[in-house]
């Protein structure tokens, strides 16, 4: 069922999985390790979302530990830290290896669609080793965050899911897996607001409710 399937807008935190998911494929291919411990620069520090930019100071993290942080709490300064070991070459081999060509377009910008298929390549194990794409959906289930499609999922049910918001770009999105016994499906929902304003986000934040509600019952 879809709804505005094609229509593109702008990530936001929806394109951390990305960045997750080609880390960990060099993690795999030997050019990182799990324990190997990354730098964070000063400039790397980000206090726009997550909590690492409090307690990380001089340390260096694992690619493990930033991993962790850039899932499970949406850490910017992880996601930061990372951007050192990556390039464009590395998003492009992602796409033509996964064909997930169409995930990016020439503005940067995506669609539902398309994100939905990305979550597909872990569920199926398709790029990364088995191990390793349910390590990424673990982390994913333990986010930290609970508003949006989290709403209509009771708490007993596992969701695997990645959240972004760009108040910038009046953005609230949530996409993810609900693992409900014998039928799990895919659903992802990308919002464009008219403005900033609390009212705008509880707009979008109820009708996040009503769609993940809806859609658990079907």
């Amino acid at each position: 069922i879809s709804v505005n399937k094609d229509l593109h807008l702008f990530p936001a935190s929806l394109s951390k999985l990305v960045q997750a998911i080609i880390i960990t494929k060099k993690v795999e291919e030997g050019d990182l390790s799990w324990d190997k411990k990354l730098e964070t620069k000063p400039e790397d520090i980000s206090a726009d979302s997550g909590e690492l930019y409090k307690t990380i100071g001089d340390k260096s993290l694992t690619v493990e530990e930033l991993l962790t942080e850039l899932l499970v709490n949406s850490d910017n300064t992880a996601q930061n830290t990372f951007k050192h070991y990556l390039d464009v070459d590395d998003y492009i081999k992602f796409q033509d290896e996964t064909g997930l060509l169409d995930l990016y377009n020439e503005q940067g910008l995506i669609s539902a669609k398309e994100y939905t298929r990305l979550l597909r390549v872990l569920y199926t194990s398709s790029y990364l080793e088995p191990e390793n794409s349910e390590k990424i959906l673990e982390y994913m289930s333990r986010a930290t965050f609970h508003g949006y499609l989290s709403q209509g999922i009771p708490s007993e049910i596992k969701f695997a899911h990645k959240y972004g918001e760009n108040r910038d770009q009046f953005i609230f999105a949530d996409s993810g897996i609900v693992y409900v016994p014998r039928k799990p499906y895919m659903l992802t929902v990308m919002i464009k607001g008219k403005d900033a304003t609390a009212e705008t986000r509880t707009w979008a934040t109820g009708l996040m409710k009503e769609i993940s509600d809806r859609a658990y019952k079907v």
